[in-house]
């Protein structure tokens, strides 16, 4: 996970489910923004969970989740342009990629996929865009329809 955790509902909910597959996961992103005693996660058995301190590493990984960092999960627009560096993926980092790297983000799409074009080979925002109103349309049917006969 790339981005400050601990403001990503997104990014908390996805580390859930991937405890259940023992799944090893990296966060880079600050101090400030690591997953704190306000998040359930704490509950659980956190020993697959390593921070790292910048992209060096990224080439092991066979996924780049990033959570997005939006002016407004930040106190204020100083704070947020101090910490936006920490969350773009540079550039010169590219190379490092696997050729089967899976790389998301739960959009909107800002300043940390500026190098990436939408259909970047690994870059699977659109296709993941596409899942998610599939998804989000079958819970509100299902939903509506349990309503209606309930009532």
């Amino acid at each position: 996970f790339i981005g400050p955790v601990s403001n990503s509902r997104c990014a908390k909910s996805l580390i859930k489910l991937l405890f259940k597959y023992k799944t090893n996961i990296h966060i880079l992103c600050p101090k400030d923004f690591q997953l704190g005693s306000d998040t359930s996660i704490d509950d659980m058995n956190i020993s697959n969970i390593s921070y790292i301190r910048d992209f060096r590493t990224i080439g092991d990984f066979d996924v780049l989740y990033f959570t997005g960092s939006l002016q407004e999960d930040f106190a204020d627009r100083l704070e947020f342009d101090s910490y936006k560096g920490w969350f773009t993926f540079p550039q010169e980092r590219l190379g490092d990629l696997s050729k089967d790297i899976l790389i998301m983000h739960p959009l909107p799409r800002g300043h940390e996929l500026d190098v990436f074009e939408d259909h970047s080979i690994g870059l699977h925002v659109l296709e993941q865009t596409r899942c998610l109103v599939c998804t989000r349309m079958a819970i509100i049917e299902e939903l509506f329809m349990k309503s209606l006969y309930d009532h």
